[in-house]
């Protein structure tokens, strides 16, 4: 089965609705880094609403990296800020590269 270019949204057709729902299942899976429980759980849900519109799907496994945080922490001086290190960041020292920027800016 051929994939349309082009979707028609008809006023009424209930698309936008269909979108947001899929949208919202997706978004509800906390974790998706590649190999974790939330991406296989969404590519699970991709793959059966594929099938149920008819589309033939196959899926090829293979070894990946997983990611976890191993925690972080920022301060300047005594005060904290937030830190959300992005998934397969490799852990750094950066107190030197932090202790040139302050200096420089102030």
């Amino acid at each position: 089965m051929p994939i349309p270019m082009r979707i028609p949204a008809t006023p009424g057709s209930g698309l936008e609705h269909r979108i947001a729902d899929h949208v919202a299942a997706l978004c509800a899976q906390p974790d998706r880094n590649v190999g974790g429980p939330g991406n296989l759980a969404a590519g699970t849900y991709v793959a059966a609403e594929l099938r149920a519109l008819g589309f033939e799907v196959a899926a090829t496994e293979f070894d990946c990296l997983t990611w976890e945080s191993g925690g972080a922490w920022l301060a300047v001086g005594d005060e904290p800020f937030e830190v959300l290190p992005g998934p397969y960041s490799n852990p750094a020292e950066v107190a030197r590269f932090f202790a040139d920027v302050v200096r420089a800016t102030r």
